[in-house]
């Protein structure tokens, strides 16, 4: 468990599922409304990420719909490549429901950020997601109080 998933009389964890190397979690906290919030456990590649989607929306239970805190706080971005992060938007792309969805990227490094920034620029390139709707940020709290918005 995470510094910032220790026990918090301020936020809640539900865990819903772990999927892909993701362990998939609904976040409550200062008593906004809930925020999924994405742990990564092993190092993943685009094709997880389309299991991973693919696996919220066939739940039917809302998931999908609901702001996405991403933490990548630990990651080893080493063997991320510019490939990695087009197909990554590419995936994003087939959901044109999420596009609007606001979406956060939790980070501990200048590579992490940068990584993400590429991201976050790539996927309003190619529509994948509204600029103004993802946000990276170094602290827990500002992010979570963002995507709650």
């Amino acid at each position: 468990m995470s510094a910032t998933r220790a026990n918090r009389p301020d936020i809640s964890f539900e865990p819903i599922l772990e999927v892909s190397g993701f362990s998939i979690n609904r976040v409550t906290a200062f008593s906004e409304p809930s925020v999924l919030y994405l742990y990564l456990l092993r190092e993943i590649a685009p094709h997880d990420v389309a299991e991973m989607l693919e696996v919220l929306q066939r739940r039917n239970l809302g998931e999908d719909s609901l702001p996405m805190l991403i933490d990548v706080r630990g990651y080893d971005f080493s063997r991320v490549t510019t490939d990695h992060i087009r197909m990554m938007v590419q995936i994003s792309a087939r959901y044109p429901h999420r596009v609007s969805l606001r979406r956060g990227i939790l980070v501990d490094s200048e590579v992490a950020y940068g990584m993400s920034r590429m991201l976050q620029s790539w996927s309003a390139a190619m529509r994948a997601a509204d600029e103004n709707a993802f946000r990276i940020e170094y602290e827990f709290e500002t992010l979570l109080h963002w995507l709650s918005e």
